[in-house]
């Protein structure tokens, strides 16, 4: 399934603004540094819940119906181990907030499948959710609005921030890639940069 092209909704302006400002962020190399997305807090079991079940049902739903999870529930996940904010990029088990000034805040799910690392997101904010599985050779991404989309489906646009991205002995700081279909952001994965060094870590 597509993205309908013909109607602009709140959801989809949304969208392009937060591209348009990752975008903008990666053109201005080290100026951007303080836009982009960085580390938050790790989250609590009821807080997690509560936010999965209001904005990831959709999100859920696809993931049993595509086989990744056995049931479409949030028992599923591990809500109960509240996680380091580096957890998407360390693939630790648990759930935390990530906080952004150019991509809306969200609660992040780091668990281990049979099928690899998933990572689910939901931002309050925006209404949005999607899930990034990593099969350990490509990343694939699955967003209730568009369906499971392949790499070479999407394109990645990277933000750095000026937070140090683990392992901190290397310089290189935290990121934000936003990852877009037909000019739309389906997904938010975190990274490190890998053309920008924390000067101020």
């Amino acid at each position: 399934m597509k993205p309908n092209d013909t109607t602009i909704d709140r959801r989809s302006l949304l969208k392009r603004v937060a591209v348009a400002g990752a975008t903008t962020g990666l053109a201005a190399g080290s100026a951007a540094a303080a836009d982009a997305e960085r580390p938050g807090r790790p989250a609590r079991r009821d807080e997690s819940e509560q936010l999965l079940e209001s904005y990831g049902g959709d999100l859920l739903t696809l993931l049993s119906e595509e086989g990744v999870l056995d049931a479409p529930d949030v028992t599923e996940l591990p809500t109960d181990r509240p996680a380091s904010p580096h957890a998407p990029l360390r693939g630790e088990s648990g759930t935390a907030f990530v906080e952004a000034d150019v991509q809306p805040d969200k609660l992040v799910a780091v668990t281990e499948v049979a099928r690899g690392t998933l990572t689910i997101s939901v931002e309050p904010g925006t209404g949005e959710s999607y899930a990034l599985l990593d099969d350990g050779d490509s990343v694939t991404v699955f967003n209730p609005e568009v369906g499971t989309l392949d790499a070479e489906d999407t394109a990645t646009t990277q933000s750095c921030s000026q937070y140090a991205c683990p392992p901190e002995a290397d310089g290189s700081c935290y990121a934000s890639s936003a990852i877009t279909y037909e000019g739309d952001r389906v997904a938010t994965q975190a990274s490190c940069c890998s053309y920008y060094q924390c000067t101020d870590p």
